[in-house]
């Protein structure tokens, strides 16, 4: 009975967390953007208790994908802002 339970928690656990979705790992970070870019709003992680740097920008970068974003500039460890930045257009990094 403890093997199971020690193995669900442990299940548990590794499904917490935040891998990079597809489109996610089309966005680029930048810190500004061109003024071609649109700014499409906010995107926070909302889920309390990401302990990880990476877990947190994954969460940012697939929020920004699901709002139709390719650019994110990060301006917290949980809290960035969305922008899509026209093709070819460059995000200064």
């Amino acid at each position: 009975m403890k093997i199971w339970i020690g193995l669900s928690v442990c299940a548990v656990a590794m499904s917490g967390c935040a891998t990079l979705s597809n489109n996610g790992e089309k966005v680029t970070v930048a810190t500004s953007v061109e003024s071609s870019c649109k700014n499409l709003g906010p995107v926070t992680v909302t889920i309390t208790g990401w302990g990880l740097p990476q877990e947190s920008m994954n969460v940012l970068r697939n929020n920004t994908a699901d709002v139709g974003g390719n650019t994110l500039v990060q301006t917290s460890n949980h809290t960035g802002v969305a922008y899509s930045c026209p093709a070819g257009e460059t995000a200064s990094n």
